[in-house]
């Protein structure tokens, strides 16, 4: 007989509505994740960045591609599935990215005009929607996975084609489309380098075709489960990023690569990835102590393949951060920029660009999501099996966030980029819910060797088998 006031099935009936109504979303969400849209928008958005920029539409005074085409299609999809609360609602690093899409678009307003509100759209729309599209159909470790793959593959597919034009100087998958469309675009005269061309691939400049190769090194090696596997795609990347002879998609190969083998050597040490954060840090007071130099001069000097490159890369920091001294608060837009007359106006730096373009505020609201995320990401409790996906894209996140200090992201790698920034909060998402479906596991469960800015050395046993589906994590026996 129960005692007094105590009565088992009600409790035990109260728990599993409790159980059942925290894991009701996730479950919804994992349904909707399985849907076969979610990842015919992605395999679309990724072979929209590949099409030439021979192919595409005029809509009055301005120039669509296929992929903006794609872009303006999916923005009040995306919007509005993520305002339903799809893959955990809105959180700050969101808020964080609209917020310098709009200062960026205030910026433009300032400098232009309400005239160019066309360009204006556009630039928010490339901003905001690839991330959006990451954000809302990236959901399981299952999308992601296939994600990588689908990647990889349009590498694969792409790499005949470039290592044809780097041996031939033919660039067939652009001289294809400019037949077929009418627009030829003049490619002699531009110098060869280490005796080859620079392939462009489908590619509006090789850079652009370097980067879109490099930036999936670190995701793609993190993932595989045998060294075999894992040497043989890095040998195969390594051979496509050769062909595009830039330093800016080298330089991104080379700190991926530093970090992979960094990550591999150190499995097991506690804080490895504090570690090395302050010893990066201490690194650059060092030189910059040590030399009449600044880091930034040191560091492209030698990441460059020609002087010429590095020199002309130290010029545009140096006469562009005079520009956004002279012009903190909203830039100057798409203004010329004041420099020598025999200096050209294109500037190789990413994060330079967007503080002599939409100001300074703009780039503190972008550094500021980038924190967030990378912050959220490192304290994620995940499986041990999902810390391949955290290391993957921290790295390949962290390669990109280098380069972009010698080049430019623009067009279909700009959107690529912002597609990364949004590709690993599902990581963050399925820590939560789990955490909230079963909160003993926030005392059970710690991060694997292989994990996050905080890592401890993994302990067997700590994830608890339950019989809850949490949107695509379930607990390792």
């Amino acid at each position: 007989m129960p005692l007094l006031g105590h009565r088992p099935n009600e409790r035990r009936a109260s728990m599993s509505t409790t159980i059942t109504a925290q894991a009701r979303p996730a479950r919804q969400d994992a349904q909707a994740a399985s849907r076969p849209g979610n990842h015919i928008v992605i395999v679309l958005f990724m072979l929209s960045l590949t099409i030439p920029p021979e192919v595409w539409v005029e809509l009055g005074p301005i120039r669509l591609p296929v992929y903006r085409i794609l872009l303006v299609v999916m923005a009040f999809p995306c919007l509005i599935s993520l305002l339903r609360g799809r893959q955990g609602g809105l959180n700050l690093a969101d808020f964080l990215v609209f917020g310098f899409a709009l200062w960026a678009a205030i910026a433009l307003l300032v400098n232009h005009g309400v005239s160019w509100w066309q360009f204006i759209g556009l630039t928010t729309v490339e901003t905001v929607v690839p991330y959006l599209i990451a954000r809302t159909y990236i959901q399981t470790a299952q999308q992601f996975e296939a994600f990588v793959k689908l990647y990889f593959i349009i590498v694969l597919a792409i790499l005949p084609f470039a290592l044809i034009e780097t041996l031939t100087g033919h660039h067939i998958l652009r001289e294809i489309a400019g037949q077929i469309f009418g627009r030829f675009t003049a490619f002699e005269g531009r110098p060869a380098r280490l005796g080859l061309e620079r392939a462009y691939g489908p590619f509006e400049h090789p850079i652009h075709y370097g980067l879109f190769c490099a930036t999936l090194v670190g995701m793609l090696v993190s993932m595989q489960k045998t060294r075999f596997a894992a040497l043989w795609r890095y040998a195969v990347m390594g051979v496509a990023i050769f062909c595009s002879l830039s330093s800016g998609p080298l330089l991104l190969f080379m700190v991926q690569t530093q970090l992979k083998i960094y990550d591999v050597l150190t499995r097991g040490l506690k804080y490895r990835w504090r570690i090395l954060s302050g010893l990066v840090l201490a690194l650059y007071f060092i030189v910059d102590s040590m030399t009449n130099r600044t880091p930034f001069h040191v560091i492209v000097t030698y990441m460059t393949l020609r002087m010429e490159s590095a020199y002309n890369r130290i010029h545009i920091f140096d006469f562009g951060m005079a520009s956004v001294e002279k012009y903190p608060i909203f830039g100057i837009g798409l203004n010329e920029w004041e420099r020598p007359p025999w200096m050209s106006s294109s500037v190789d730096n990413f994060w330079l660009v967007i503080a002599m373009r939409y100001g300074v505020p703009a780039f503190i609201l972008f550094v500021l999501a980038l924190t967030v995320i990378f912050v959220r990401l490192s304290r994620a409790r995940l499986q041990p099996e999902q810390e391949r996906f955290r290391i993957g894209w921290s790295i390949s996140m962290v390669g990109m966030i280098f380069a972009g200090a010698t080049v430019h992201f623009w067009t279909e790698l700009y959107a690529l980029f912002m597609f990364m920034v949004g590709a690993s909060y599902w990581m963050v998402v399925q820590s939560r819910r789990a955490q909230a479906a079963d909160p003993a596991q926030d005392d059970a469960a710690e991060t694997a060797a292989s994990g996050s800015w905080g890592s401890r050395a993994p302990r067997a046993g700590r994830w608890r088998a339950g019989p809850v589906n949490l949107g695509g994590v379930v607990p390792a026996e």
